[in-house]
């Protein structure tokens, strides 16, 4: 199943960034002047929802940075912290002064002598540095903004100045509660990362899979599949995590490639999690429709039935169950229900198919839904 399983965890780094090509050019604009004979500092900051790539932007740009600088005979390190992991101004510098390699006692030295010490050490190394702060609501959030302010306002005391700094955040709800000063000293360039469509979160999927699995083991249907667990809030993150999940529970059961339900299976180990109990609660017709698409699905490894399969299996199970089936509209409106309610996932159909249609796949195995289902008409 898996050549470079690695490939498919958190902290790598891919060679391929699908969707965020743009994205990373804007970022090397405004850090560019860093290269220059004369090095001139940037602030910008990074402002997207959780997975949309904000964290492995911030490493491409500080990879990419790195790689032109030794082209062009400067040079420049560039340090990530995770302001949720390192939340005060000594566990951030600390980190700083690890992740360049110098040695410098942790304790016993106040923030501005952590921060001095960093600013010379980079002039006698004639480097500059490019500071990633994710997640740096959370320090400001736990100390206030005393060590943003510092950071913003010490190239003025440092000549050429080093510093270039990357602020990484959900929102910029917190900017507006820091103190005027330190607001307007990082009034800079904002880049903003709209949440991955439900096709941009499709192709990385594929592309990470390339990457990671041998060929043939995901096919485009499951890929869809995927995709679409995390197309609502375009978390690529999920995605990806929901990919290696069921990559292994295919391996694990012997299978040559990932099915549907080894899909299905991933999604109840991962929030948000639909329980089996949550279809007690359903109405007659939303449990018959759920129940349509899993009689469909159930015999087979397709990921989807389309609204005309599923209509067709829905009006057959009413007239068993004695049910007065709904029209068109009706129906669809209780699909989309059923899917903000965490049970159906929709994707576009692709290639291979005569005109487009709204597709319509099981957040949970098929075999769950009608054994539970079936026992509560």
């Amino acid at each position: 199943m898996f050549v470079e399983e690695y490939k498919l965890l958190p902290d790598y780094l891919p060679s391929r960034i699908p969707h965020r090509e743009e994205d990373l050019e804007r970022l090397f604009k405004v850090f560019s002047p860093m290269l220059s004979p004369t090095p001139t500092p940037a602030t910008s900051f990074m402002v997207g929802a959780v997975g949309s790539g904000k964290t492995m932007l911030a490493r491409k740009i500080g990879e990419k940075l790195e790689d032109e600088g030794r082209r062009n005979g400067v040079i420049v390190k560039a340090v990530t912290v995770n302001c949720r992991i390192d939340r005060g101004p000594s566990s951030v510098l600390n980190r700083v002064v690890q992740s360049l390699g110098l040695s410098f006692p942790k304790r016993g030295y106040e923030v501005q002598e952590t921060l001095r010490f960093i600013m010379d050490e980079l002039r006698q190394l004639r480097a500059c540095l490019l500071l990633v702060l994710d997640e740096v609501d959370s320090l400001v959030a736990s100390n206030g903004s005393s060590l943003l302010y510092s950071l913003a306002r010490i190239n003025e005391t440092v000549n050429p100045p080093p510093l270039s700094l990357l602020l990484v955040t959900k929102d910029l709800k917190f900017f507006w509660e820091v103190d005027a000063s330190t607001r307007s000293s990082l009034q800079k360039v904002v880049i903003r990362l709209a949440p991955y469509t439900e096709g941009q979160l499709y192709n990385i999927i594929l592309s990470r899979a390339e990457e990671a699995l041998r060929p043939g083991a995901l096919g485009a249907d499951t890929a869809r599949l995927i995709a679409g667990s995390g197309g609502d809030s375009g978390d690529a993150r999920y995605a990806i995590e929901l990919l290696y999940r069921a990559a292994k529970i295919a391996d694990y059961s012997g299978a040559d490639r990932i099915r549907p339900v080894d899909v299905q299976e991933a999604r109840n180990s991962l929030p948000p999690q639909v329980s089996l109990e949550e279809l007690s609660y359903l109405t007659k017709h939303e449990r018959a429709i759920l129940l349509a698409a899993a009689q469909i699905l159930s015999p087979t490894e397709r990921a989807f039935v389309s609204t005309g399969e599923l209509e067709a299996e829905y009006r057959s199970l009413c007239a068993s169950l004695n049910l007065k089936p709904y029209k068109h509209t009706m129906v669809w409106m209780v699909v989309q229900n059923l899917k903000a309610r965490g049970f159906f996932v929709t994707s576009q159909s692709g290639k291979g198919r005569r005109g487009r249609t709204t597709l319509i796949g099981l957040n949970m195995p098929p075999h769950d839904v009608i054994r539970s289902c079936s026992g509560g008409r």
